[in-house]
Parts: C-alpha cells; sequence; structure tokens
C-alpha cells in the first residue's frame, strides 16, 4: 500500500473515532439532518461501520508491515530488543520486573539504546505503526516509543507486558518518587497536538503494565515512577490525588492509530489490573540494588552500546529518510 493511501486511511479512522464520540450527544433529528445534507442514510453509515471494523482487523495491524522500510526495521529493531534481553540476563536481572524497569530507565535515559548515544524526549518522532519503540533507536521520541520499548524488553526475557494508553487526570504533580540518577533530557520542541490532547476525551499518557509470578506492575518509564493502586484505582504515587484512567474508548484510538501494538487487550483492558502489586518500600529497595548494579557495570554498557551503534545508525537512517509518514501522538509533554 502506498504511504499516501495509508495516511488517508488513518484519517479516516482518526475522524471516524472522534466523530463518533461527538456522535452520541446528538439527536437523531440533529444526525438525520447532517446525513440528509449528503443523500446519506443511517444504513449507509450501518455497512461502513462494518466495513471499517474489517479494515481495522484487517488492515491498521499490518498496515505499514508490507513497506520494505518496516520490515528492514522491525529486523533490526528485533536485534535490538534481543541483545538487550541477553543484556538484562547478564547482569541478571531479567527475572525481576523492578530491577528491569530501573536498568532501562538509565539505558534509554544515558543514550545507550539511541543513536549518537543520545535520547531526547521529543513530539517530533516518526511512529511507524506497531513499531513504536523504534523511536528511542532515533534518539527521539515520546511516553508512547519510550513504554513500548521497556514493553519489548519485558516481553523477550519472558515477562507478560503492555503497553497501556492512559488518561492521566491531574490535581497537581509534586513530590513524585523517582530514583534514577539519569535525567530525561528535553529537545524544547512543541507542536499543536501535545497542546489540544489535554482537552479532547482521549487516552494522554503511555505506560507499561507487566505481570510476573503473581503480582502486577504499572510503570511509567517517562517519569521513572511505579504507579500506586489505591481503592480499584491507579494514581501517579501516594502525594497527590492525581490517578490515572484506563478504558476500552482510550484504548481504542490509539489502537486504530497504530499507537500500541495489535494486542486484543489494548481494546478490551487489562484483566489482570486488579492482581496485586508491590509496596513502595519494597519498590525502592529492589531499584536501589540495581543502580548498584549499574555503577559496578558501567564499562559494560559502553561495550554495548559500540556493539550495537551500527544497528541504531541503521534503523535512525531508514526512520528519518519517512518524511510521509503521518504523525499519530497521542501523549502530552511528560511530568515535569
Amino acid at each position: 500500500m502506498k504511504l499516501r493511501q495509508q495516511e488517508n486511511l488513518r484519517v479516516l479512522l482518526f475522524i471516524v473515532a472522534y466523530g463518533t464520540s461527538f456522535l452520541t450527544r446528538m439527536s437523531s433529528t440533529e444526525i438525520n439532518e447532517i446525513l440528509s445534507n449528503y443523500n446519506v442514510t443511517i444504513e449507509d453509515i450501518n455497512k461502513l461501520a462494518f466495513i471499517l471494523e474489517d479494515i481495522m482487523v484487517l488492515g491498521t495491524s499490518h498496515i505499514e508491515f508490507i513497506t520494505e522500510e518496516h520490515k528492514k526495521v522491525r529486523a533490526v529493531y528485533n536485534e535490538i530488543i534481543r541483545n538487550t534481553g541477553d543484556l538484562f540476563k547478564i547482569l541478571e536481572v531479567d527475572n525481576n520486573p523492578v530491577k528491569s524497569f530501573a536498568l532501562y530507565v538509565y539505558l534509554y535515559r544515558k543514550g545507550y539504546l539511541s543513536c549518537n548515544h543520545q535520547f531526547y524526549y521529543s513530539q517530533f518522532s516518526k511512529d511507524f505503526s506497531r513499531l513504536l519503540g523504534a523511536d528511542v533507536v532515533t534518539g527521539r521520541g515520546v511516553c508512547r516509543a519510550i513504554s513500548s520499548m521497556f514493553t519489548d524488553i519485558c516481553n523477550q526475557v519472558g515477562m507478560k507486558a503492555t503497553t497501556t494508553p492512559i488518561r492521566v487526570i491531574p490535581k497537581k504533580f509534586n513530590n513524585l518518587i523517582q530514583l534514577n540518577p539519569a535525567e530525561l533530557n528535553y529537545s524544547g520542541e512543541d507542536n499543536l497536538a501535545s497542546k489540544i490532547i489535554p482537552y479532547l476525551p482521549v487516552g494522554n499518557h503511555a505506560t507499561s503494565h507487566v505481570s510476573y509470578n503473581g503480582l502486577k506492575y504499572d510503570f511509567d518509564p517517562t517519569n521513572d515512577i511505579l504507579l500506586t493502586e489505591k481503592n480499584g484505582k491507579l494514581y501517579v504515587s501516594d502525594s497527590h490525588d492525581s490517578f490515572v484512567k484506563h478504558d476500552k474508548v482510550i484504548s481504542f484510538i490509539p489502537f486504530l492509530l497504530g499507537q500500541i501494538n495489535f494486542d486484543i487487550k489494548g481494546i478490551l483492558g487489562i484483566k489482570d489490573i486488579n492482581m496485586p502489586t508491590i509496596t513502595h518500600d519494597e519498590y525502592a529497595r529492589l531499584y536501589r540494588e540495581t543502580l548498584e548494579t549499574i555503577r559496578d557495570n558501567r564499562y559494560l554498557f559502553e561495550e554495548f552500546y559500540n556493539d550495537n551503534k551500527d544497528k541504531y545508525y541503521e534503523v535512525a537512517t531508514i526512520m528519518n529518510n519517512q518524511h510521509s509518514l503521518m504523525k499519530r501522538y497521542m501523549p502530552v509533554l511528560p511530568i515535569k
């Protein structure tokens, strides 16, 4: 499929998804008046809905896999993920979600997983459909890319992980429990989407949901925090009232736009959301143990970067040449 056709299809899906939210608030008379202007009946709309459903299931999930560029990026990216998984096994963090999380945050923020040995939080990412983690390799990405790569690494080492679109409903952001010494660099770039999305009824952030050994973990690798569960809701931390929302509507639109992997749980919701999780004290203990491992093995990270840097450049070169790919922005700027 030509890139322009891909873009047009995504625009159509985007319009339908957003249009549906507005139509549900309108009366039957108002809807019929709009349809009559185009000589369209509600039966025609029903047919379109079935067509779009088939396109979503059979088309959107594979829409870019038929391009040679996507195939090449997928192959090299998978090799990078395998190599990263091997590094996690060498450092013996592959069987612990918290330790894997702490190591990943350090590696991506320090540029060990990116071209030119640097990573910037930037709204101007390439967003290859179903391959969002590859943006981290280019050195520029947002929360959906950061979480997607961590999800891919977790699955590679045998954990069950899903990238989760959420909506952060804030009161105020402060006193976050952030333990990693590596800071997230910001490019300072902004765009129109990042300004309007906070006012739309859609997901505005992406996290990683990990299940392992009967426990569940909701990680935010962009902001280096473990989300807290209280009374059946997920909160940003114990220190304030900001909570996150995950439901079918929030997941459905990112799924249509290629912003989460082809996993039906991305639409239906995480079934194990009510599983027990660890305490923040245990989380902090495991995290600090990993920081000691990081301090003792920095030479290994340089070797890892040098062994993989050619792959990073290959991915970045292919993706940066895809100027016509439509940007599918979901997240707002991360918590500062």
